[in-house]
This record gives structure tokens, C-alpha cells and sequence, in this order.
């Protein structure tokens, strides 16, 4: 071409990720319901925080869990929470080993009750004089007694019994039963 003529040509780069300088648990910290399960992964990364795929890990990690209140894990990752709401800071760690060198990772679990199913009145049984109140109280919890919070109770009672209201309050009829 002539000297006035500008010249174009396309380049592509990639970048690509360093070595593997770190492993992660995929999420660091988790909520799941009381005696559910969930696959944990491991993630491995750059110095850079790159993901690096393609690392092969299966026969290389090892699942560590600190406290067996927090529930279980295999040597797969599968993790099972424990019956007991709460909450457990640290307490899952994966270690992978590359060579000589070990990386390892930390994650947090927060247990929550898991889905309603009993609720509990008190006091139960209860004895009362005719045309005497007693507050009933009621809760709500899910398999393994986990007490559920926020949950909206409604109030009844025959009418031969007496009356109760929105809160809970039972006043007893004239009539001895």
C-alpha cells in the first residue's frame, strides 16, 4: 500500500490464570436446615484470587469437621448438618495436597430449624376454677424440637369451655367440665 494507507490487524489475548496458590470451600459460609445435606466444593485459585480449572483434587483433599454437633462430612464432601440449631464459625475444613505443598480452607455453618412440624401448647393439662382466666402460650418446632421463631398462632376454644382471645388469654365458662 501507499504511506497514507493505515494498516489494521486484530491481536487476541488471553490471560490466564497463575498456578495454584490457594484452595477455597465454595461458599465460606453456609446456612442450611437441621439435618439437611449439602455437596461442599472446593474451588483452588490463583495469587491473584484466578480460578483455576481443571485442577485435579478428588484423591488429593481431606474434609475435616471440628465439632460433631455441627453434624457430619465424608471424605467426599457431602455434609450433613447436625439436629441442633446454631451457629459454628470455622468449623468445616478441607486440606488438598499438591506435591508437597498443602492448601487448606475454612468454612462456617449456620443450622436453622428446618420446617414446622409440631407445635406445643402449655400448660398442658390445665386446671382452672369456672370463670378464671389462664394464659396459653404455643410453639412451634420443627422435627428435632428446633423452636421456630415468627410463626402467627390462632386462638380457639369451644364455647361451652370459655372464651380466648387473640393472645392467648382463656377465661373458663360457668360450667364445670
Amino acid at each position: 500500500g501507499t504511506p497514507d494507507e493505515v494498516q489494521k490487524a486484530t491481536l487476541t489475548v488471553k490471560v490466564e490464570p497463575g498456578p495454584v496458590s490457594k484452595v477455597a470451600v465454595e461458599t465460606a459460609q453456609f446456612t442450611i436446615a437441621a439435618g439437611e445435606t449439602r455437596q461442599l466444593k472446593v474451588v483452588a485459585a490463583d495469587k491473584y484470587d484466578n480460578p483455576v480449572t481443571g485442577v485435579q483434587v478428588a484423591g488429593n483433599l481431606t474434609w475435616i469437621l471440628s465439632d460433631e454437633n455441627a453434624g457430619s462430612v465424608t471424605q467426599t464432601g457431602m455434609f450433613t448438618a447436625g439436629e441442633v440449631a446454631a451457629s459454628y464459625n470455622d468449623v468445616v475444613t478441607v486440606s488438598v495436597k499438591q506435591g508437597d505443598i498443602v492448601y487448606t480452607d475454612t468454612a462456617s455453618i449456620v443450622i436453622e430449624p428446618g420446617s414446622l412440624e409440631q407445635v406445643v401448647l402449655a400448660p398442658d393439662p390445665a386446671e382452672i376454677g369456672m370463670g378464671m382466666a389462664q394464659q396459653f402460650v404455643a410453639v412451634g418446632a420443627d422435627r428435632y424440637g428446633n423452636r421456630i421463631a415468627g410463626l402467627d398462632f390462632e386462638w380457639s376454644a369451644e364455647a361451652e369451655a370459655g372464651a380466648i382471645d387473640t393472645n392467648g388469654l382463656f377465661t373458663a365458662g360457668d360450667s364445670p367440665g
